[in-house]
């Protein structure tokens, strides 16, 4: 982005290594730019090569399936927002520039940077209908090492940019949504108590079958924790194709 020939141009595109966009993929995301001065970026879906290796692949497959179909167009659909995926997606130099340009002062400089450019005023689309496929881990260590880093990530960055989040001019729906449900609920409070009902309390019942479990620790609490992510989209509801 330093280079000189930069200042020419207007977009552009950011993929990780093991990402292979399809041939018409800046046909399909370019054009949404036009007389939209306000879009800072458009982000493609995910899909998967290898993604019935094995069942840690199968499981992650159900995992991201959720975060795209529910998470990200909720929030595209509603907010115009949502955390840039870090890759798959094609930015508008002028919000890059404008929001400070990428900083590494957390490893997810990915959604520091969509923070940023929501704060100051940019929207954001989300094209569920156009796909970019990659790799997922097939490894328990490889995959370990990308959670902790998608999960200590976020709490650094919630943790710097919250008192902006406050001063910032947004709608305080918009910044409770960014508080609560974006970094609380989902950082946080989710992967906390899925850690700690599923490794720990069920797997410990095993050894002491008279233990009682709580209907609303086991369904109810689960079951309303996505329900908070569909609800500002009800549409989102209706079924989906898988990936």
């Amino acid at each position: 982005m330093n280079c000189s020939y930069v200042k020419y141009y207007e977009f552009v595109a950011i993929f990780y290594a093991d990402f292979q966009p399809n041939p018409d993929f800046l046909r399909n995301t370019v054009p949404h730019f036009k007389d939209n001065e306000d879009l800072g970026l458009v982000q493609a879906r995910w899909s998967f090569v290898y993604k019935d290796e094995n069942l840690l692949t199968q499981l992650q497959l159900v995992n991201l399936a959720f975060h795209f179909e529910v998470e990200q167009q909720v929030n595209g659909i509603f907010l115009n927002y949502f955390g840039f995926n870090g890759t798959a997606g094609v930015w508008r130099i002028k919000a890059l520039e404008d929001s400070g340009g990428w900083l590494e002062r957390t490893t997810v400089e990915d959604m520091d940077i969509a923070i940023r450019a929501h704060l100051h005023g940019w929207k954001m689309i989300f094209l569920n209908d156009v796909e970019c496929q990659c790799e997922l881990p097939e490894s328990y260590e490889a995959y370990r090492k990308q959670q902790h880093r998608w999960h200590s990530g976020p709490m650094q960055l919630f943790r710097l940019c919250l008192p902006d989040i406050i001063k910032s001019k947004i709608s305080i729906w918009k910044k409770a949504n960014i508080i609560f449900l974006f970094f609380l609920l989902r950082k946080l409070i989710l992967p906390f108590y899925s850690f700690t009902l599923f490794c720990i309390i069920l797997p410990m019942t095993m050894f002491v079958p008279e233990a009682m479990l709580l209907a609303w620790v086991v369904c109810y609490i689960p079951a309303t924790m996505p329900f908070l992510n569909i609800l500002p989209s009800p549409k989102r509801l209706q079924n989906h194709s898988p990936f």
